[in-house]
């Protein structure tokens, strides 16, 4: 049987300053899996992310995406990768204040490369599936 893990978290160490949040953390996530992260406030939930998004240095260890080790690749190609492989919601919102919801739902295309007929189309659709 095929390995199906298409996260992959291998001994890795990663925080703030001197303060450490991630110490050796290992893990693995399963394609077509539902993987929680569960833990009170403050127990690192949000930097496992933040490392796995490329938003936060590894300062050992391996992150495995896809099978690709991203931990040390540099910010261009991370935010390739969250553009095309990774997608996430932001506790807070995130918007830019002065663009409208269209335009915000538009940007992440726009990084992509989508022509303006295409995105605007793709981006109006989405809000109206949401009611928006």
């Amino acid at each position: 049987m095929a390995d199906d893990t298409c996260i992959e978290f291998d001994d890795v160490v990663a925080g703030y300053g001197d303060f450490m949040i991630l110490n050796n953390l290992s893990l693995k996530a399963r394609r077509g899996k539902i993987t929680l992260l569960l833990g009170p406030n403050g127990a690192g939930k949000s930097t496992v992310l933040k490392t796995l998004f490329g938003l936060l240095k590894v300062r050992h260890g391996r992150i495995r995406l896809e099978g690709q080790d991203i931990a040390g690749l540099s910010s261009d190609a991370l935010a390739a990768i969250r553009n095309r492989k990774i997608g996430f919601v932001f506790q807070q919102f995130n918007l830019l204040p002065r663009t409208s919801a269209l335009e915000n739902v538009e940007l992440p295309l726009v990084y992509a490369g989508m022509p303006a007929a295409v995105r605007h189309a793709k981006a109006r659709q989405k809000l109206e599936a949401v009611g928006l």
